[in-house]
């Protein structure tokens, strides 16, 4: 689920959240009570026009929920950025 506020084709802020969910592992070798989990991020982006044909984006995602069986970690946030060249 997201949302982009779109307004200014050169500046546009976008906001998602992010839903994942796991269910146990089954079978025979699975470690059941530590591979459940559910996290939800929240995630906080922006694409911008940068010169003639180029557009950036930079985002970052953290969990504002988690419950992670067993001894599992999540990651406290990530983040990506990029270039697209359009003709």
């Amino acid at each position: 689920m997201g949302a982009r506020y779109a307004t200014n084709p050169g500046f546009e802020p976008q906001l998602q959240v992010n839903v994942y969910r796991k269910a146990a592992d089954q079978g025979v070798p699975a470690d059941t009570p530590a591979t459940s989990a559910a996290v939800v991020n929240l995630l906080l982006g922006v694409t911008f026009s940068a010169v003639n044909n180029l557009q950036g984006s930079g985002f970052a995602q953290g969990p504002v929920y988690s419950h992670l069986a067993g001894y599992q970690r999540a990651q406290p946030w990530t983040d990506a950025a990029g270039v697209i060249c359009g003709s």
